[in-house]
């Protein structure tokens, strides 16, 4: 079983003061399909806004009919839904009191797969009924829109996320639809109220709309793929649309129909629909499969559709379902499921957001002239600047400050570190632009190039500093790099020999302390390795420890790129740093908790061995724990 972990913290704008807003280490397995990866990290302009988040025993519900409600044989229906695929996920039910009689149900299974069923009044048989296998993917926001008129067979629609859908409609009878029931709930039917999710903006009225004509999807979804507002949905006059946003009770219910009762806790989360243009910050993501596989790069400069392989000299590839950058992290499509979302494969991202004092990403194009001066915004010392030529291959050239000007590195590549003019002109770069050479590797004429810059500010002002890009020379036994900030994150490699690569090590995936570490190598597309005790963080810094070849050989150069571990950034709720979870009964199954742990306490139950309760540390590599009967999570 899979835990998706998130290191760092929430969306925020503007200047970041926690590295918790512009880094994070982000492990997941793939699925194969469309997935989101919500690492809190504000990339792009989908997902801006609220909706509400249920957790087991969170529903509505209005056990008495819906205020002025008919029998209709016309409907629209929507819902934005965040399926997690944990149980079922029901957006709409109701039935007749005590009976599946006139029962309704708008419903997703635990496979994404979608279903919607009308039976006749006071019966159990269908008189509508929809089935379409896989339609709705998991850990995404998703947008069902039905209209229906069942006078007319061609006038019934089914589309998600904007996309007309072609379902098995295994009943569909010229009768109309019973909707006055007794029982009515949204994340709930009448046999169990243990669904999980988010949801927003859930509408029903009796009119039936004509989908194919754009401007009537409009009304429920944008042609950017967000949601439209709360004044737009009400002044249709339905008889149920329900916001589920901030701003809105919990049930409240703008239409004419009444409101429904909260059950549970369900909450109000920063996790939206809306899409608004300008509000994303922008960034990089950096994909690997700890298995197998290539280093995948995208940006949001050059867009999602195009991505680059750290360990390869390729030109930009191209994708027809682009990664899609959102307010909270990032969704990836299928298209490239064999790289960076294979099922059951694990993966490691880590995301770098555009910030001052942090991270930048610029595109430009190459004008062969020696000196040219490329600005950007980090306002601060550069510490190491990648070069990729987008438009033709290439070597990756690479600039760090502990080499200056005079030097290149070359990230696809274990060589050393090259005296060569051409690269940066023997120039360093300064705290608003960097200077390129002739060589065609970075300022060929007419050929795009993108450069990701990673800033060296190890302290900062008020000791906010994130990020720190230095040298050392090994000793071939333990030392301290002292950086003034305990480390998470670190990129290293040899400079004055061939055959080393570029390291890649992380908490998430494991740095252990006097222990097997688990690393990456930028420049190669092989498996994550636990062959050796290479690194672990301090509270100053990080520690090498031993004599390995590739990280502290005795007098050997290396130099290194390293971020900051979280910073104690406030919760928004409990529910972020803490959770209780019970055990199935499986011989070896894990808890969830929707966090990485770091410390945890569970107790048998009673139904196993009697025993003392158990404090486990945070396994970074999968399981946190092995799950007994009760634990707690902290």
């Amino acid at each position: 079983m899979s835990i998706e972990k998130k290191l760092l913290g929430t969306t925020s704008g503007g200047d970041a003061q926690n590295v918790e807003d512009v880094f994070s280490t982000y492990l997941y397995e793939g699925n194969g399909a469309v997935q989101s990866i919500d690492n809190g990290i504000n990339l792009g302009d989908f997902g801006v806004g609220t909706s509400t988040d249920f957790a087991t025993n969170d529903y509505l519900s209005r056990s008495t009919d819906l205020t002025g409600n008919t029998d209709s044989k016309t409907f629209t229906f929507s819902a934005w839904v965040y399926h997690p695929y944990v149980t079922g996920f029901t957006p709409y039910f109701s039935s007749e009191t005590g009976s599946n009689n006139g029962q309704i149900t708008i419903h997703i299974n635990s496979a994404g797969y979608f279903s919607l069923l009308f039976n006749r009044q006071g019966t159990q048989t269908p008189i509508l009924k929809i089935d379409i296998s896989g339609a709705v993917p998991k850990n995404t926001w998703t947008h069902i829109l039905i209209s229906i008129d069942m006078a007319n067979t061609s006038n019934r629609y089914l589309y998600i996320n904007d996309v007309l859908q072609s379902p098995s409609w295994s009943s569909f009878i010229d009768e109309s639809l019973n909707f006055t029931n007794v029982n009515h709930g949204v994340l709930t039917d009448r046999w169990s109220t243990n669904e999980t999710g988010r949801i927003a903006h859930v509408f029903l009225d009796y009119t039936y709309r004509d989908l194919s004509t754009a401007s009537n999807r409009r009304l429920f979804i944008d042609a950017n793929g967000g949601s439209t507002p709360p004044t737009t949905l009400s002044a249709l006059n339905p008889i149920m649309y329900l916001p589920m946003t901030d701003g809105y009770t919990i049930g409240e219910n703008l239409g004419t129909g009444g409101d429904f009762t909260a059950n549970g806790s369900p909450t109000i989360i920063n996790k939206g629909t809306e899409y608004v243009a300008g509000s994303g910050e922008g960034g990089m993501v950096w994909i690997k499969s700890r298995s197998t596989a290539a280093n995948y790069l995208y940006d949001t400069e050059r867009g999602g559709a195009n991505t680059l392989i750290s360990n390869s000299t390729n030109a930009e590839a191209t994708s027809p379902n682009p990664t899609v950058f959102n307010s909270d992290g990032f969704t990836l499509d299928h298209y490239w499921a064999i790289t960076t979302n294979e099922s059951p494969q694990e993966f490691a991202s880590w995301t770098f957001r555009k910030a001052p004092r942090f991270f930048d990403v610029v595109t430009y194009t190459g004008n062969g002239t020696a000196g040219r001066e490329i600005a950007h915004n980090l306002g601060c010392d550069v510490g190491m600047i990648m070069v990729k030529c987008t438009s033709d291959a290439g070597t990756w050239q690479v600039y760090h400050r502990s080499k200056g000007g005079d030097f290149y590195l070359k990230l696809d590549t274990t060589i050393y570190a090259i005296d060569q003019i051409q690269a940066w002109n023997d120039t360093d770069a300064t705290s608003s632009v960097f200077t390129v050479g002739a060589l065609g590797q970075n300022n060929e004429t007419g050929k795009e190039y993108v450069a990701y810059l990673f800033a060296h500010d190890p302290v900062g002002e008020n000791d906010d500093g994130m990020i720190a890009c230095g040298s050392y020379t090994g000793t071939g036994a333990n030392q301290d790099i002292d950086l003034g900030w305990e480390a998470q994150y670190t990129l290293i490699k040899k400079t004055n020999a061939s055959g080393t690569d570029w390291q890649v090590h992380d908490m998430m995936r494991g740095m252990a302390v006097g222990g097997n570490d688990n690393g990456l190598k930028a420049n190669s597309s092989g498996a994550e390795w636990t062959a050796g005790n290479y690194i672990s963080p301090n509270a100053s810094g990080f520690t090498l420890e031993g004599s390995s070849t590739q990280v502290n050989a005795s007098s050997a150069t290396y130099i290194y790129m390293a971020i900051r571990a979280p910073m104690m950034k406030e919760p928004e709720a409990g529910t972020e740093v803490f959770a209780i979870d019970s055990g199935s009964g499986s011989t070896t199954p894990t808890f969830d908790s929707t966090f990485p742990v770091d410390w945890a306490f569970h107790k048998t139950g009673p139904d196993r061995a009697y025993g003392p309760p158990r404090l486990y540390p945070f396994d970074p590599d999968g399981a946190a724990f092995h799950r007994q009967i009760g634990s707690l999570a902290i």
